[in-house]
């Protein structure tokens, strides 16, 4: 192992210690403490429920995760494979293992972003390393909760994999065999069931590029499309997932679907960063602007996609964007790595990633057990007072960390606890 293969292995394992630190020391929150227990489909009456959980019954084997997450497809969402899997580890699995599994896909998926952007050299690497901790969208949200990691790092992860695949699948001129398409269906389905945010633009996505090479067709291809076209119409068509679109989109009047768009274009940073950085390239390197388009047609085509999806859709979070503003970090990172700026300023820019990410992880560690320490406190404290009043700590997190830990939410988390443990939380100094 020469010197440079040193530093980035050791680089690699310095940041993957630290999101598995950060995972170790992170409680069950928000979400994980519904997935707990068994969904149902009808309630006690025989009436559909806005909230069918049975909170006296924990999820114990595999066999009650499969049949409480039927119940859920038909009353909440649509992403069966997904949820199954959070509904295990919350029930009966544990966030120990969890931790360890959660922190292998994180190595899964610093190594899909390398490969996706075909990164070679080691001082690349260990900058793009550092540029994906520091810019990545809602960065909490990876380790925040084991349904939010699931549903986001687990499927981004999935997804530039699968975008390394398809790519690959494209400009190899072998016929796959009934078996091998077989198989490349199924797991096609299996994604497209996974997260919406993803399958609705992929799909697009595969529409474009079958219409623009319709004469060169191969089966691999339209079986890919076809499977994640199934795997979508799944997803989005499910009772509980249509019925949840319902209820989001009554009572939007149309100042209130301005307001939505406004925040897509006000939260939509790192696609414009990416845009500037691509018109720059045009105007400084037709040559490597034309060469980063060329290869990464498929990734563009999926931002243009998504951005018109969430442009469309009635109701929006910032997770709804998270699809389009990860792919746009990883795009962003590995255009600038191409770029004239790279080769000029390389040593400086990552000897300064380096030492802000050196700086930033163990900050970001000391505070997530901070607020994960309030947090607890302030359940305890919860679940001891006869009339559920809570306090939040004097607590003060510097800026560059705050997006890094989640404290409790006095919007959607208080509601949680209080439908898990009974009795209603009340937070007297809500911030």
């Amino acid at each position: 192992m020469n010197i440079k293969n040193k530093y980035y292995f050791l680089y690699l394992i310095f940041v993957i210690g630290a999101f598995y630190t950060i995972n170790i020391g992170t409680p069950f929150r928000c979400d994980d403490l519904i997935y707990q227990f068994f969904w149902l489909y009808k309630d006690q009456y025989g009436n559909f429920s806005d909230s069918p959980v049975d909170f006296t019954n924990r999820i114990d084997d595999f066999y009650e995760a499969l049949l409480s997450q039927f119940n859920h497809y038909m009353a909440m969402n649509g992403r069966f494979p997904t949820q199954y899997i959070v509904s295990c580890f919350c029930g009966f699995i544990g966030r120990p293992i969890f931790s360890i599994c959660n922190t292998i896909i994180y190595i899964l998926f610093i190594l899909g972003c390398l490969q996706l952007l075909n990164i070679k050299s080691d001082i690349k690497k260990i900058f793009a390393i550092a540029a994906l901790w520091l810019i990545i969208p809602i960065q909490h949200i990876f380790w925040y909760s084991i349904s939010f990691a699931v549903n986001y790092l687990w499927t981004a992860t999935a997804f530039i994999w699968y975008f390394i695949f398809l790519k690959k699948t494209i400009i190899s001129n072998h016929n796959m065999s009934i078996i091998k398409l077989a198989l490349l269906f199924f797991t096609s389905l299996i994604l497209g069931t996974m997260h919406e945010g993803y399958t609705l633009p992929l799909c697009g996505t595969f529409f474009i590029y079958l219409m623009y090479n319709r004469k060169n067709i191969r089966r691999q291809e339209i079986t890919m499309a076809l499977g994640m076209a199934i795997g979508t119409a799944i997803v989005v068509f499910a009772p509980g997932t249509l019925s949840r679109a319902s209820s989001n989109a009554d009572g939007i009047d149309i100042q209130g679907l301005l307001n939505m768009k406004l925040d897509l274009l006000k939260y939509s940073k790192r696609l414009y960063l990416f845009l500037i950085l691509l018109g720059l390239s045009f105007y400084l390197n037709r040559l490597v602007f034309h060469r980063y388009c060329k290869k990464h047609v498929l990734e563009i085509v999926f931002i243009v996609m998504d951005f018109l999806f969430v442009l469309v859709i009635p109701s929006y979070t910032q997770r709804t964007e998270f699809p389009l503003e990860l792919l746009s970090s990883i795009l962003f990172i590995g255009l600038f790595l191409n770029s004239i700026m790279w080769d000029r300023f390389c040593k400086p820019l990552c000897c300064i990633f380096t030492i802000a990410i050196l700086i930033h992880i163990p900050f970001t560690i000391h505070y997530n057990w901070i607020v994960n320490q309030e947090y607890t406190d302030m359940l305890n404290e919860y679940l001891s007072s006869p009339t559920g009043i809570t306090h939040y700590r004097d607590i003060h997190i510097p800026k560059a960390i705050n997006p890094y830990v989640r404290r409790l939410d006095n919007i959607v988390e208080y509601k949680y606890i209080s439908l898990t443990f009974g009795k209603n939380m009340v937070i007297e100094n809500q911030e």
